[in-house]
């Protein structure tokens, strides 16, 4: 899964040996290329692929938080205050 690997990489030694919680974000990005045809199922499968990729890594299931991110536009963060 090239959209989690390199968010995880480097910090699944120290969410595995520690226990922390871990929040996998959906971020699928901005191009028209990423548009969604059916969004909840999309993006429950590309969460659902970051879990198994997370747990693969040694992960504990019970360490994972999603966050599917449905209430705030998928792309860069935007302020409104």
């Amino acid at each position: 899964m090239d959209r989690v690997g390199p968010c995880l990489c480097g910090g699944t030694a120290t969410v595995r040996h520690t226990r922390a919680p871990v929040v996998l974000m959906h971020n699928r990005g901005t191009s028209s290329r990423d548009m969604y045809q059916d969004a909840a199922r999309e993006v429950a499968h590309e969460l659902g692929e970051a879990v198994d990729f997370a747990v693969s890594a040694g992960i504990a299931r019970a360490s994972i938080i999603v966050d599917p991110g449905m209430a705030s536009p998928n792309g860069p963060c935007t302020r409104t205050t």
